[in-house]
Order: C-alpha cells, then structure tokens, then sequence
C-alpha cells in the first residue's frame, strides 16, 4: 500500500507541475505569441522545478540519505533525458501527425508520465541506486524472500482491511470450492505455495496428503511453522525448475503462473502430464481494472526490480505450451482474474 499513496502523491505533484507548465505555455505560446516548440522548452523548465521541488519534499520526503545536490545532479539528468523525449514526441505530433499544439502536448506529457516515476522512485531518489542496477533482473528467490509474508499479510488479511485484495480472497474461496469435488483421495501439491495457507482447507475439503513448493526459505519456514505436527502435510524449498515429474497428483497454483517464463511454463505442465492440475493465471484483456493493474505494477516494480513483473496469458497459449486444452472457469469477483484446469 506504500507504494500506492506514493505513486497517488506523485500524481498530485503531477497534476501541480502540469498546472505550472501549462499556464506557462499558455502565456507564451497564445499571449505573447513565442513558437510553440520554444513556449514548450520554456514551459517545461518551470514544470521541472516545480516537480523536483514538491516531490523530493513531500513525495519521496522520507528519503533523505543522500544530499540534495546528488538528488539534483540525478534529477538534472532524468530531466534531460525526458526533455528530449517531450520535445521528440512534441515534434512527431505537430509536425509529423499534424496535431494542433495542445492537443500534441497532452499526449506529449501523458508520454512521459510513467517513465518519470519510475526513474525518481528507482533511481533520483533511492539511496543505493544506480543504472546498472536498474537493468538487471531481480533474483527470484532474493525478491520473494523480501516479499512474500509481507504481501501475504496485506492480501489474506481480515475481510474489509485491503478492498483492493477481495479478488484474491475471493480466488482462494473459489479455488477451494471448485476443487473440493476432485480432492477425495487425491495427493495435491501446490507449486508457489508461500506459507501453506491453502494446506489445512484442502486437506478438510478431502485431500489425501498436501505437499507445498516455493522458492522463498521465509514462505517455508513460516509454512512449517503453520503445519507443526501435522503428518499430512509437508513442505520443501524448490523452484518449479527443480522439480521431477509429480506422478498422478492433482497439481495446484494460485498466482506462480504468472511470473513464470515460457520455458518454466513448459515444464510446469509436463509436471502434471499424468496427473490433473488447476492453476490460477491473470488472463490478458482489455479492461479499465487491467490497465490500472498494469500502470500499478509498472510503478511498484518496473525498474526497481529489473522488470522482473507478473505477466497476463491468453488461455489459448497456455494450451498451446501444455499441449492440452484447459477448461476455463470466470467470475467477475475474480476481475481478469481466471481459473484453468484438465478437471
């Protein structure tokens, strides 16, 4: 949630600049009659100031580790660099694209917006940050390690704590409910299991035995912890790489789909080649809560973690990487969220 009301103090800050920047360009460019390339230029100086002023003190205030001469030298060189990109675009719009001015420096502006926090939040104000950093992926295990019990509180907490989570708690409700039908005798392993907080539910919905993967030590541990003393239950430290086929057992995941590359894909189906599996995914669509879903994840992970961020599939991929067809079940409680199986 941090992120959030940083990333909703950026945009306040934004929607201040912008209003500097604009009243600039439109004394230059309508009253004075300056060209309107230069009344850009001008204008978005005076947006810069404005923008590096409010969110070193208010957006990112906390952060204060570094001197505020590094945080402008920083700065100074995002600014260039999206002074560049404002003026290009502006350019292709106008000149290329015939656009009216105002029009084409909406567009412009819109361009640059998400490019811009991302660069302050990973780099102008982060204390250890660096462009080389920014470019290299994020270690898995070392992300989920520093992630995992943190998102799990947030999310699974009390109903009525986190709004935005209601989906996910209503994918694991869903997930049990419609699993509860093929669990009798069945061995379930679930795959990114975190801390195991689907064992007990499915083992009282059926289940012969439970056995949770996940790459992050803490999630296990925490697991194990949850578990103690019961014998049906077990848990183990293991990528979805590591893993030797899993025989006939029903093989479940809510979420790990998601961050997985096509070659883990590959083998995450063959794990289940003779047995059944039942996955959760985040199925790519043009929607409004997708799109803010998209925007939301660009800016709490983007550069900060290498673009290491969870992907959106087409269910006719997924098949096509199984080799199967899967059976689709929807829900709008769900969102874009969706459920496929071999069930």
């Amino acid at each position: 949630m941090k992120a959030v009301l940083r990333f909703g103090q950026y945009c306040s800050v934004a929607v201040l600049a912008a209003g500097g920047d604009w009243l600039v360009f439109a004394l230059l460019a309508s009253v004075a009659g300056v060209d309107p390339l230069a009344s850009l230029m001008t204008a978005r100086i005076v947006g810069g100031l404005l923008s590096f002023i409010s969110n070193r003190n208010w957006t990112w205030g906390g952060r204060r580790q570094i001197a505020v001469t590094q945080q402008g030298r920083r700065f100074l060189l995002l600014y260039a660099i999206s002074y560049a990109l404002s003026v290009t675009l502006f350019r292709l719009l106008t000149e290329g694209l015939a656009l009216p001015p105002y029009p084409a420096k909406l567009a412009t502006d819109l361009g640059c917006f998400v490019v811009n926090y991302l660069v302050m939040n990973a780099y102008v104000f982060h204390a250890r940050a660096g462009f080389m950093r920014l470019l290299v992926p994020a270690d898995p295990k070392t992300f989920w390690n520093a992630k995992i019990l943190g998102w799990e509180a947030s999310r699974y907490g009390r109903p009525g704590e986190d709004v935005a989570s209601s989906s996910l708690r209503y994918r694991m409700d869903s997930a049990i409910r419609l699993l509860e039908p093929h669990l009798a005798g069945r061995r379930v392993v679930e795959l990114g299991c975190g801390s195991g907080l689907l064992a007990e539910r499915l083992l009282a919905a059926g289940a012969l035995s439970y056995q949770g993967y996940d790459i992050s030590d803490a999630a296990i541990a925490k697991a194990r912890e949850r578990a103690a003393g019961r014998g049906a239950i077990r848990f183990d430290v293991a990528s979805v790489a590591e893993l030797p086929p899993l025989g006939d057992a029903l093989v479940v995941s809510l979420g790990l789909v998601d961050w997985l590359n096509e070659a883990e894909l590959t083998h995450l189906f063959a794990l289940s080649r003779h047995g059944s599996c039942f996955h959760a995914v985040s199925e790519r669509r043009l929607s409004a809560t997708q799109l803010i879903h998209r925007v939301y994840v660009l800016a709490s992970y983007g550069w900060k973690s290498g673009f290491y961020m969870p992907r959106y599939h087409r269910v006719e991929d997924l098949s096509a990487i199984a080799g199967r067809p899967f059976n689709v079940h929807r829900h709008p409680k769900l969102r874009f969220g969706i459920f496929v199986t071999d069930l």
